[in-house]
């Protein structure tokens, strides 16, 4: 996952929070100032949204990642006649 910055993960967490979608609840009774979000009851009902584009995203990667592997391996041929399954063979592009 990217790293994000202090600043945005505040100004996006602050926008979830305006939009009904997050709660926030700071806690102050000791140091260091401990800050907790949690979904909201409305926030809640994006989880079946959000699985099912995870979801897609994951099937599609995979057909992807196929389709991709077999071009590659129809564009590369083992040089010196080493079987298959040798990952430690040489191959050489064909154009």
């Amino acid at each position: 996952m990217p790293t994000v910055t202090e600043r945005t993960l505040s100004l996006q967490l602050k926008a979830l929070e305006e939009d009904g979608l997050i709660k926030r609840k700071i806690y102050t009774s000791k140091p260091p100032l401990k800050v907790e979000y949690s979904l909201i009851d409305f926030g809640k009902t994006l989880i079946p949204l959000i699985q099912s584009i995870a979801n897609w995203g994951i099937m599609w990667q995979k057909i992807i990642l196929t389709d991709f592997y077999s071009l590659l391996r129809s564009r590369l041929s083992p040089v010196g006649g080493v079987r298959d399954g040798d990952l430690s063979a040489k191959y050489r592009f064909v154009g």
